[in-house]
């Protein structure tokens, strides 16, 4: 039944508007994560976003004042969870865009698509609403301008994930160089959040700061240009700010333990390149793990995979352990 026909007032109006982009943000969360099919495309929804207002101004026989609409305006109690849904339509066009479900010519305008989902991302993040205050009066991380920050990034990594893996037309250094600065600061931003005790551990947040360390640590691998942009003590901080999270996350979690022993592996092999071309001028080359190595990651994988792995962590992994590798066949 259309929603125009039930009966309502302003409040149930608002509250039903509430659920169902509620409903679509962890539908898009979930989808764009693990690679799945939307429930529900865009081009399907016709339903308008909730007033950007605040609860106590909301009553079954109106609304009390006007809706927030300018960017520079206080927040409301509805300011971050809207602009976070905003967010995740972006997510659904990359998805849609990028990672088409069907194979077509899409590297012809790849480029141009690229950068205009770019300029959304940065336009997003521009306007993002200033944190409300109760949330900073509690020390909890949502709206704010770091948290806002870390979503920004991931998205970055989102968005580039494609290229960053595609052999057949390698993106330019400022791609590489780019996604390694926003793995980077996902790594840090995740662990001021926790030292700071603004955060609790989730499901997506392990997934994002995984994502965020391992492409930082493939752009090195993949860049020559992005290992000249990062000292050997910056990458080792970075990485130790990610494992430290992750060590903690294992600690009250122990599904995560798989994440954190697969990171410090990675890093480990890392950090002897690094040294490596330092000191001999030579080219890394994937696989980057001895084949020794094969049989503790295949159970470290198979571990993450009770969990779920996301699709870009995925990709990733099997371009810095060679495709042919036995591992991938646990997934």
């Amino acid at each position: 039944m259309p929603w125009v026909k039930l009966d309502s007032n302003p409040l149930k109006t608002q509250m039903r508007r509430r659920i169902f982009w509620c409903s679509y943000n962890l539908d898009r969360a979930i989808s764009v994560t693990l690679g799945r099919p939307q429930g529900i495309t865009d081009n399907d929804i016709d339903v308008e976003f909730p007033l950007d207002i605040d609860d106590s101004n909301l009553t079954a026989d109106g609304v009390l004042c006007e809706p927030r609409t300018n960017p520079a305006d206080l927040s409301t109690t509805m300011s971050g969870a809207i602009h976070t849904i905003r967010l995740r339509r972006i997510w659904a066009r990359i998805q849609g865009l990028v990672y088409p479900q069907v194979s077509g010519e899409i590297n012809t305008i790849m480029p141009s698509l690229i950068n205009n989902l770019r300029q959304e991302l940065d336009e997003w993040l521009e306007t993002s609403p200033p944190q409300l205050a109760s949330n900073v009066e509690h020390n909890n991380a949502f709206g704010s301008r770091e948290w806002f920050e870390g979503m920004y990034h991931h998205s970055i990594l989102l968005l580039h994930r494609k290229g960053l893996t595609d052999t057949r037309n390698r993106p330019p250094p400022e791609t590489f160089l780019a996604c390694a600065r926003s793995g980077a600061a996902i790594c840090t931003g995740y662990r001021q959040f926790y030292l700071n005790n603004r955060l609790t551990d989730t499901w997506a947040g392990l997934h994002n700061l995984f994502l965020g360390g391992v492409t930082f640590l493939y752009c090195l691998w993949s860049s020559p240009e992005t290992r000249a942009n990062f000292r050997l003590d910056s990458v080792s901080n970075i990485c130790m700010a990610c494992n430290v999270v992750l060590s903690i996350t294992a600690e009250r979690w122990p599904c995560a333990a798989a994440h954190r022993n697969t990171f410090d592996m990675l890093t480990n092999a890392t950090m002897s390149m690094l040294v490596e071309t330092n000191t001999t001028s030579s080219e890394p080359s994937f696989p980057i793990l001895p084949s020794s190595a094969t049989d503790q990651f295949s159970g470290y994988f198979a571990n993450m995979a009770e969990v779920g792995v996301s699709t870009s962590v995925e990709e990733l992994l099997s371009n810095m352990l060679d495709p042919s590798m036995e591992w991938r066949e646990v997934a």
